[in-house]
């Protein structure tokens, strides 16, 4: 297989010729599934089988992981979802593309970084640490800016 793709993985592979995709995603909302229908792709899995997929070491050899999945909903307050939905699942896929020699490709968040008065970088880890995320969604993804999960998973 080729590449591997997590929620709304948009247009662009599919217009550089790869139609060679795993598509993951939780379609819990009509809104996701129009996201996919103008797609080519050879796969779908759910996401709670991918994951479990990824454990058991039974997810098909893929060259690229691009994950865009995060509940970015300011809505949710569900401290335990969020951390196990975009800090956990995300390092397990970063862990799982590093062992099986894929690209891990991870789009996150200016909520990471609070109001912004530090800045939006993460090459100062006194500053990483120093970050104030203004909502839930923000929490657990500023873990992801630091620590073993920066230097790759």
């Amino acid at each position: 297989m080729g590449r591997v793709h997590r929620q709304q993985p948009g247009a662009g592979p599919n217009e550089r010729g790869h139609e060679d995709i795993i598509v993951v995603d939780h379609l819990n909302h009509p809104a996701k599934l129009r996201n996919l229908e103008r797609l080519r792709f050879t796969d779908f899995y759910d996401k709670g089988a991918f994951r479990t997929m990824v454990q058991e070491e039974l997810v098909p050899k893929a060259d690229c992981f691009f994950h865009i999945g995060a509940c970015s909903s300011t809505l949710v307050t569900d401290e335990a979802y969020l951390t196990d939905n975009n800090f956990r699942y995300s390092v397990e896929m970063c862990e799982w593309a590093m062992r099986s020699g894929a690209r891990f490709i991870y789009a996150s968040s200016a909520a990471t970084y609070g109001d912004g008065s530090l800045g939006y970088g993460d090459d100062d880890d006194r500053v990483t640490r120093s970050l104030r995320p203004l909502n839930h969604y923000g929490r657990p993804n500023r873990r992801s800016t630091s620590g073993r999960w920066k230097r790759g998973c």
